[in-house]
């Protein structure tokens, strides 16, 4: 092994010009340094960047929520008069202000809130893009630094930026033309509302014309969004060369300046929400607007940082390396393989979103329509999107600690990293369950926030952050065990692991809690749903992980010292 490396190191120290100094620190980083130490530097900085991502995508839907309809206009109107249905809108306006009856509603904030909702589902699936090439590459970038190919290694790093810029264009395109469909497919259908609740409510207002509004207010909810999404769409390619500096750069050991110029560009994407939907009053769009343009500056920064690091020789990512225009479609097949379980990952629990939705929409309206009403208005997603996806920030930070280290067979230093992480995880759920359920005493305060007011609601917005929240010790153990597979280029089990929470396990559980939810008249277990999901999804995870550590690697390890 050692005369393998040597005689790479010796290869490439001939055909390339390289930084000696950036290639020593990563290897004394990586290989000799404290794992607690090193974890402080590498995963620490890495779950802030993607906890601070949930955090802007919270404070902005909570901007949006209670910004957007103070700002003068009555978007609920405005939208049924552009359709030419203002009529209908001012009939079932004099309905419910006549009979005090809830089964619709005809609050512009209502309106607002479900958009934003909308918005916040939907930006999680174009976050999954960004992970799609620049993942894999990580991987490999950590790998053939610890091999010392470092050849390899700048085929790699010409490959995925090249096929990120093709990608990225590509999917845009795709996501502007097919947007509007998916945030359709995100919305629960008037059926919902069962014919036996709508009879007979007033002579004035017939079923249809109930019916009616629900789904021109259904549409006018994926027109406000889509304004949002535009923006979200076009800041893909944005994302995806982000992610790539990033991880890179996280590869050598560097994640200070990175970090800190990711918490700068989250906090001025605030300040750009602000001024777009207080100042320029262009409502939803201003959210889509901000983050368009955080993006962007975040990108640039990064891109100026980086040639910075080329002037003071402090990087092996090379500009230079750029004349080179040939893509190794191996080395992008190979990274697409596997970033594809990260972007698996994130695209289908973003799905298991949208497919979630109308289904327990439709259970619970079957069972229960005034609690269908109630569960429609709160707005608890966005609480669970700011802490769920953050967790995952873990794997960035694991990923390039365990590529570099299992590629050398360093088995003993992969297996403490994998503790290392699961500790981390389960430190990070402990934080997020006690801040979260020390609001309980305050929940008044957080659903003044979120637009609810009785005690219906509150009542079922505990039941939900319970539901949500108790996911996180089991989410913990799962964490560790998807950046192993990844990071050991094991892409069978990475992808099939990495879709256990989103598809394998989560589509059984879903229509079987239906039915017994259905079956017994109970809100709560369909409400349990997801909790479910994720503790037997993170069992199978963590069991599959140390079977892998401790039966196979130690087999290895046993054969390459037998045969070195």
């Amino acid at each position: 092994m050692k005369n393998k490396i040597a005689n790479n190191f010796c290869k490439s120290h001939n055909n390339l010009n390289f930084n000696l100094n950036t290639d020593e620190n990563i290897k004394l980083a990586y290989l000799n340094s404290n794992l607690w130490k090193l974890s402080i530097r590498i995963i620490l900085p890495s779950l802030l960047l993607t906890l601070l991502l949930g955090i802007y995508i919270f404070i902005d839907q909570m901007l949006i929520i209670n910004l957007v309809p103070k700002d003068g206009n009555n978007y609920l109107r405005n939208y049924f008069d552009s359709v030419g249905k203002l009529y209908l809108y001012e009939k079932i306006v004099n309905f419910v202000n006549e009979t005090k009856q809830e089964i619709v509603s005809i609050n512009n904030k209502d309106f607002i809130v479900y958009a934003s909702n909308q918005v916040g589902v939907f930006s999680l699936i174009v976050l999954s893009f960004g992970y799609l090439i620049s993942a894999g590459g990580a991987v490999l970038f950590s790998k053939y630094s610890a091999t010392q190919e470092f050849d390899l290694r700048r085929k790699v790093i010409i490959s995925t930026i090249y096929s990120s810029f093709i990608f990225s264009i590509i999917s845009t395109v795709i996501m502007i033309v097919i947007q509007n469909y998916i945030l359709s497919a995100m919305m629960p259908s008037s059926q919902t509302i069962k014919d036996d609740v709508l009879q007979g409510i007033s002579t004035s207002i017939t079923v249809d014309e109930l019916r009616n509004y629900f789904d021109t207010y259904y549409d006018g909810i994926v027109y406000q969004a889509s304004r949002y999404v535009y923006f979200v769409n076009g800041s893909i390619i944005f994302s995806c060369f982000t992610n790539l500096i990033v991880f890179y750069l996280r590869g050598e050991n560097n994640s200070l300046i990175p970090t800190i110029i990711g918490v700068i560009c989250n906090f001025l994407n605030i300040i750009l929400d602000v001024i777009f939907i207080i100042f320029a009053k262009i409502g939803i769009m201003g959210g889509g607007l901000a983050t368009f343009l955080g993006q962007f500056i975040n990108f640039s920064t990064l891109i100026g940082y980086l040639y910075y690091l080329n002037h003071k020789n402090k990087t092996t990512i090379l500009f230079s390396y750029l004349k080179d225009y040939k893509i190794d479609f191996k080395i992008v097949l190979n990274s697409i393989m596997l970033g594809s379980s990260t972007f698996l990952r994130e695209l289908s629990l973003a799905i298991a979103n949208i497919v979630y939705v109308p289904i327990f929409m439709n259970t619970v309206g079957n069972i229960d329509n005034n609690a269908l009403l109630s569960f429609a208005r709160l707005a608890a997603s966005p609480i669970y999107n700011l802490f769920f996806f953050a967790i995952f920030g873990i794997i960035d930070g694991l990923r390039p600690i365990i590529s570099y280290n299992y590629s050398i067979k360093r088995y003993d230093r992969v297996k403490k990293t994998f503790w290392i992480g699961t500790i981390y995880s389960l430190i990070y759920s402990i934080i997020v369950i006690t801040f979260v359920f020390a609001l309980v005493p305050n929940v008044n305060s957080i659903l003044v926030a979120l637009n609810v007011k009785d005690n219906y609601d509150k009542h079922n917005l505990l039941i939900l952050l319970a539901s949500m929240f108790l996911q996180f010790p089991f989410i913990s153990l799962s964490i560790s065990g998807l950046a192993i597979f990844q990071s050991a280029n094991k892409k069978l089990m990475n992808t099939i692991l990495s879709i256990m929470q989103g598809a394998i396990t989560f589509y059984p559980v879903l229509f079987t809690m239906s039915s017994i939810a259905t079956s017994t008249s109970s809100i709560f277990v369909m409400v349990f749903t997801g909790f479910t999901n994720i503790l037997l999804s993170s069992i199978i995870i963590f069991i599959c992980t140390i079977l892998f550590l401790y039966k196979y690697n130690n087999k290895q390890s046993f054969i390459s010292k037998k045969y070195s």
